[in-house]
C-alpha cells in the first residue's frame, strides 16, 4: 500500500505563499532602473543602477539613468524642503532634516562608486546642514514650548 503524504491546509497556504512571493521578487527584479525613474520611484532606481555600475563602471546608459534619477530625487527633496521650511507648522521640521539626512544617503551610495562614475556627480557637505537644520528645528521647538508655558 502507498501513502502519501497529507499536506495540511496550512502547508498549501505556506507552498502557495512561497511561490507567489517568488514570482514576485523575481518580477520586480526585472523592473528596470528606467522604468523605475519613469515611475517617479527615484530611490529604488538609484539602488539598482548603483548595483549595476559596481559591476560595471563603464555602463554609459546606466549612468545616465543614475544622473537622472540621482537630479530628480534631490529636486524633489529639496522642493519639499522649501515648502516646509516656509510653512509654520513645527511637526514638519523634523521631517526636514530628515530630508537632508536621506540626500545624504543618496549622495554616499554614489560616493562609493568607482571614480569613472564619481566624476560625473557635484557633491555637497551635507553635515553643516543638517546640523543646521537641527539647531533650528530645536530652537523653533523650544520657542514654541516658551510661547506654551507663558499662556
Amino acid at each position: 500500500m502507498c501513502r502519501f503524504p497529507s499536506l495540511t491546509f496550512s502547508d498549501l497556504i505556506m507552498k502557495r505563499s512561497s511561490v507567489i512571493l517568488f514570482l514576485l521578487l523575481f518580477i520586480v527584479s526585472c523592473i528596470s532602473s528606467q522604468k523605475l525613474v519613469e515611475q517617479g520611484q527615484f530611490d529604488q532606481a538609484i539602488d539598482k543602477s548603483v548595483n549595476k555600475l559596481e559591476n560595471n563602471p563603464g555602463n554609459s546608459d546606466e549612468l545616465e539613468v543614475l544622473k537622472k534619477a540621482y537630479n530628480l530625487a534631490n529636486m524633489s527633496d529639496s522642493t519639499r524642503i522649501a515648502h516646509m521650511e516656509l510653512g509654520e507648522n513645527e511637526g514638519r521640521l523634523n521631517e526636514v532634516v530628515e530630508l537632508y539626512a536621506q540626500m545624504d544617503r543618496r549622495q554616499d551610495k554614489i560616493q562609493a562608486l568607482p571614480s569613472q562614475v564619481r566624476n560625473h556627480f557635484e557633491f555637497v557637505n551635507y553635515d553643516s546642514i543638517i546640523t543646521e537644520a537641527k539647531y533650528t528645528t530645536a530652537d523653533k521647538l523650544y520657542r514654541r514650548g516658551l510661547e506654551f508655558m507663558e499662556r
